[in-house]
Protein backbone atom coordinates (compact mmCIF):
# COMPACT_ATOMS: atom_id res chain seq x y z
CA UNK A 1 0.00 0.00 0.00
CA UNK A 2 1.05 3.58 -0.81
CA UNK A 3 -0.09 7.06 -0.35
CA UNK A 4 0.60 10.02 -2.43
CA UNK A 5 -0.49 13.63 -1.70
CA UNK A 6 -0.62 16.31 -4.24
CA UNK A 7 -1.69 19.88 -3.70
CA UNK A 8 -4.29 21.16 -5.50
CA UNK A 9 -5.54 24.82 -6.48
CA UNK A 10 -2.10 25.85 -3.80
CA UNK A 11 -5.18 24.93 -1.52
CA UNK A 12 -6.33 21.86 -1.26
CA UNK A 13 -4.37 17.73 -0.78
CA UNK A 14 -5.43 15.25 -2.92
CA UNK A 15 -4.77 11.62 -1.37
CA UNK A 16 -4.64 8.92 -3.42
CA UNK A 17 -4.46 5.36 -1.33
CA UNK A 18 -2.94 2.43 -3.78
CA UNK A 19 -3.25 -1.50 -2.78
CA UNK A 20 -1.16 -3.72 -4.36
CA UNK A 21 -3.73 -4.82 -6.98
CA UNK A 22 -3.95 -1.03 -8.39
CA UNK A 23 -6.94 -0.66 -6.79
CA UNK A 24 -6.32 2.89 -5.70
CA UNK A 25 -8.82 5.99 -3.97
CA UNK A 26 -8.38 9.54 -4.36
CA UNK A 27 -10.22 12.08 -2.27
CA UNK A 28 -9.60 15.31 -1.04
CA UNK A 29 -9.13 16.85 2.54
CA UNK A 30 -11.75 19.69 1.81
CA UNK A 31 -15.18 18.20 2.70
CA UNK A 32 -13.57 14.50 2.23
CA UNK A 33 -14.16 14.51 -1.25
CA UNK A 34 -14.23 10.96 -2.62
CA UNK A 35 -13.16 11.82 -6.54
CA UNK A 36 -12.32 8.73 -7.90
CA UNK A 37 -12.33 5.04 -6.81
CA UNK A 38 -9.93 2.99 -9.44
CA UNK A 39 -11.17 -0.89 -9.99
CA UNK A 40 -9.62 -3.11 -12.18
CA UNK A 41 -12.19 -4.71 -14.38
CA UNK A 42 -12.61 -8.76 -15.54
CA UNK A 43 -10.26 -7.64 -17.72
CA UNK A 44 -7.67 -5.99 -15.26
CA UNK A 45 -8.42 -2.78 -17.42
CA UNK A 46 -8.77 0.39 -14.61
CA UNK A 47 -11.52 2.19 -14.66
CA UNK A 48 -13.01 4.94 -12.09
CA UNK A 49 -16.48 4.00 -10.80
CA UNK A 50 -17.28 7.59 -9.42
CA UNK A 51 -19.58 9.97 -10.19
CA UNK A 52 -17.72 13.14 -9.83
CA UNK A 53 -16.27 16.89 -11.52
CA UNK A 54 -13.79 16.84 -13.97
CA UNK A 55 -12.09 20.34 -12.96
CA UNK A 56 -11.83 19.90 -8.90
CA UNK A 57 -12.64 23.68 -7.98
CA UNK A 58 -16.37 22.70 -9.42
CA UNK A 59 -16.45 20.88 -5.74
CA UNK A 60 -16.60 24.47 -3.88
CA UNK A 61 -20.44 24.90 -5.39
CA UNK A 62 -21.46 20.57 -5.15
CA UNK A 63 -24.93 20.82 -4.80
CA UNK A 64 -25.35 17.49 -5.04
CA UNK A 65 -22.59 16.46 -2.54
CA UNK A 66 -21.06 14.60 -4.68
CA UNK A 67 -18.51 12.20 -2.94
CA UNK A 68 -18.78 14.45 -0.35
CA UNK A 69 -18.58 13.74 3.94
CA UNK A 70 -22.30 14.81 4.87
CA UNK A 71 -23.44 15.88 8.30
CA UNK A 72 -23.20 15.86 10.96
CA UNK A 73 -27.18 15.90 10.12
CA UNK A 74 -27.28 13.80 6.40
CA UNK A 75 -30.69 14.58 5.31
CA UNK A 76 -33.58 16.76 5.32
CA UNK A 77 -35.34 19.00 8.41
CA UNK A 78 -38.39 20.06 6.85
CA UNK A 79 -39.25 23.88 7.20
CA UNK A 80 -34.79 24.10 8.03
CA UNK A 81 -36.01 24.38 12.03
CA UNK A 82 -36.94 22.08 14.64
CA UNK A 83 -37.62 21.72 18.59
CA UNK A 84 -35.77 20.36 21.31
CA UNK A 85 -36.39 20.69 24.74
CA UNK A 86 -39.05 23.47 24.23
CA UNK A 87 -36.38 25.68 22.63
CA UNK A 88 -36.71 26.18 18.22
CA UNK A 89 -33.99 25.96 16.13
CA UNK A 90 -33.28 27.80 13.28
CA UNK A 91 -30.87 26.45 10.54
CA UNK A 92 -29.75 27.76 6.92
CA UNK A 93 -32.32 26.78 4.19
CA UNK A 94 -30.43 25.73 1.38
CA UNK A 95 -32.76 23.49 -0.27
CA UNK A 96 -36.04 25.71 -1.22
CA UNK A 97 -37.63 26.05 2.53
CA UNK A 98 -35.67 23.31 3.81
CA UNK A 99 -32.51 22.29 5.50
CA UNK A 100 -30.41 19.35 3.63
CA UNK A 101 -27.09 17.90 5.24
CA UNK A 102 -26.29 20.42 7.59
CA UNK A 103 -26.51 23.65 5.35
CA UNK A 104 -23.21 25.78 4.03
CA UNK A 105 -21.40 24.53 7.00
CA UNK A 106 -21.48 21.20 6.76
CA UNK A 107 -18.44 18.48 6.77
CA UNK A 108 -18.77 18.54 3.24
CA UNK A 109 -17.36 22.19 3.03
CA UNK A 110 -14.42 22.05 5.83
CA UNK A 111 -10.78 21.50 5.14
CA UNK A 112 -10.13 18.06 7.38
CA UNK A 113 -6.55 18.09 8.54
CA UNK A 114 -4.68 14.54 8.83
CA UNK A 115 -1.69 13.10 9.48
CA UNK A 116 -0.89 10.41 7.25
CA UNK A 117 0.36 6.94 8.21
CA UNK A 118 1.43 4.14 6.09
CA UNK A 119 2.90 0.54 6.76
CA UNK A 120 3.30 -2.34 4.26
CA UNK A 121 0.03 -3.18 4.41
CA UNK A 122 -1.92 -0.41 6.11
CA UNK A 123 -2.78 2.78 5.47
CA UNK A 124 -4.31 4.80 8.10
CA UNK A 125 -3.95 7.89 10.39
CA UNK A 126 -2.06 7.56 14.04
CA UNK A 127 -4.46 6.25 16.76
CA UNK A 128 -7.22 5.70 14.07
CA UNK A 129 -8.06 9.06 15.20
CA UNK A 130 -8.56 12.37 12.80
CA UNK A 131 -6.49 14.56 14.20
CA UNK A 132 -8.44 18.25 13.81
CA UNK A 133 -11.42 19.62 12.20
CA UNK A 134 -10.59 23.21 10.98
CA UNK A 135 -13.66 24.39 10.78
CA UNK A 136 -15.89 23.47 13.44
CA UNK A 137 -19.26 23.58 13.05
CA UNK A 138 -20.70 26.42 15.03
CA UNK A 139 -22.27 27.71 11.71
CA UNK A 140 -25.11 25.58 11.78
CA UNK A 141 -26.60 26.90 15.63
CA UNK A 142 -27.54 23.04 15.76
CA UNK A 143 -26.97 21.57 19.42
CA UNK A 144 -26.77 17.97 17.75
CA UNK A 145 -24.02 18.84 15.67
CA UNK A 146 -21.04 16.02 17.07
CA UNK A 147 -17.27 16.45 15.89
CA UNK A 148 -16.10 13.34 14.50
CA UNK A 149 -13.31 11.41 16.10
CA UNK A 150 -12.95 8.17 14.41
CA UNK A 151 -10.73 7.62 11.04
CA UNK A 152 -10.95 4.26 9.81
CA UNK A 153 -8.01 2.13 8.95
CA UNK A 154 -7.49 1.34 5.13
CA UNK A 155 -6.21 -1.88 4.65
CA UNK A 156 -4.94 -3.96 1.72
CA UNK A 157 -7.90 -6.28 1.85
CA UNK A 158 -9.54 -3.29 -0.01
Amino acid sequence: MKIEIQEIENKWNLYTLTNNNHMSVRFLDYGGIITEINVPDKNQHIENVVLGFKRYTDYENNNNFLGAIVGPVAGRIQGASFTLEDSIYSLDANEGAHHIHSGSGGFHQVIWETSPFQTADTVMEPDDRLHNLLSPYPESRNPQAPIPQELHRHHQSI
